[in-house]
């Protein structure tokens, strides 16, 4: 029979909002998260066109993607309002808002997902920058600097990873996303995630995402309001825009380890050897995180690993090539991985491996 993955704990809540005209984008959207390598989301479509779709019915732009949940917002209220109502119909503890005219790379979910694991804050990705049709460009951002939120947004507005409880704690501040702001409602919702919750933000130093930029969509809209929106962000954040306030993140600057991308290797008169394969032996790890269910890949084997705080997830067996990369991983300190021997003795020599 064929696999089928189990989508019953979902790691993260992929929240794809669409707006009038937008729905021509869908296709592309869903497409490219349906190819993801890493399989443990769900999908929450919000419908923001002012036009109910019927999911059942061939002329749905939602025809084909069964998994993809729709929730109505029952008009044309806008992004804001669209990421708020999508996010309340989360059932994962990671949020990821994905703007419909956007498209993913195969590899977006696994990468970032992998980053949060080690750093538990709000991850962002570089972006490969389009505009109409023309060849991809990267557009890198800088590393995370919260002083910086005062005068402007210092990531992406969307295809980032937000942890479910910082969104929890900005709606019981200020409702979530602000439905009141004449534009760029990213510059104030970042700016209210490090304000109110003091988290950290980690740049993933590779381009993950495409955004495709059109002359007539919401940047070009958002900048002729620009002086309407500072004054408005004068306004509510007063504190900290007259320096009364200073930000903070707590940030302990962790970032991804850096993982070997070889097991045997040779510098002039010095070469490690073992007398095992390290691709084909394996090993028990047993997984000390708190994620339900996590998929990761080993970078030396290129396979796969279902780990996860679920009974059935938390010991698994791996390549020992792949062992020594997941051993180096950890969470404030705290290994994710150690090696587990309930069901079978480890060698001296794996285990001097794995230590080296």
């Amino acid at each position: 029979m064929w696999g089928v993955n189990d989508y019953s704990y979902p790691v993260v809540s992929i929240i794809v909002t669409v707006g009038p005209g937008y729905e021509r984008f869908i296709k592309d959207c869903l497409d490219s998260i349906a190819g993801q390598t890493f399989p443990d989301w769900e999908c929450i479509v919000v419908n923001d066109t002012g036009k109910p779709w019927n999911q059942n019915h061939f002329d749905s732009p939602l025809c084909g993607y069964p998994w993809a949940k729709e929730v109505y917002t029952g008009g044309n209220y806008g992004v804001s309002r669209a990421r708020n109502l999508g996010a309340e119909h989360a059932k994962s503890d990671l949020l990821i808002w994905f703007d419909v005219d956007d498209i993913w790379i195969g590899w977006f979910l696994e990468r970032m997902i992998g980053m949060y694991e080690v750093n538990q804050g709000i991850i962002y990705s570089d972006v490969l920058f389009s505009v109409q049709g023309s060849e991809l460009t990267t557009k890198p951002y800088k590393e995370f600097n919260c002083h910086k939120l005062i005068e402007t947004g210092v990531y992406p507005g969307s295809s980032v990873i937000v942890p479910k409880w910082v969104h929890e704690q900005v709606v019981e501040y200020q409702g979530g996303w602000d439905e009141e702001i004449p534009g760029m409602e990213d510059w104030d919702y970042q700016l209210a995630c490090h304000a109110v919750t003091k988290v950290c933000a980690y740049h993933l130093e590779e381009a993950l995402f495409i955004y495709r930029y059109r002359p007539d969509g919401n940047r070009e809209k958002h900048a002729k309001l620009k002086d309407e929106i500072v004054a408005y962000m004068n306004d509510k954040w007063a504190d900290y825009r007259n320096g009364e306030k200073k930000m903070a993140c707590g940030c302990n600057k962790k970032r991804m380890p850096t993982a070997p991308t070889t097991i045997y290797t040779a510098s002039g008169a010095v070469q490690e050897v073992v007398s095992f394969d390290a691709n084909t032996t394996t090993v028990d790890l047993r997984y000390l995180g708190t994620t339900p269910k996590l998929t990761y890949r080993g970078k030396v084997t290129g396979q796969t690993y279902v780990f996860g705080s679920l009974p059935s997830y938390m010991v698994r067996r791996v390549y020992v090539s792949d062992a020594r990369e997941f051993l180096l991983m950890n969470v404030g300190g705290k290994p994710i991985f150690v090696v587990s021997e309930e069901t079978e003795p480890v060698s001296r020599d794996v285990r001097d491996f794995l230590l080296n």
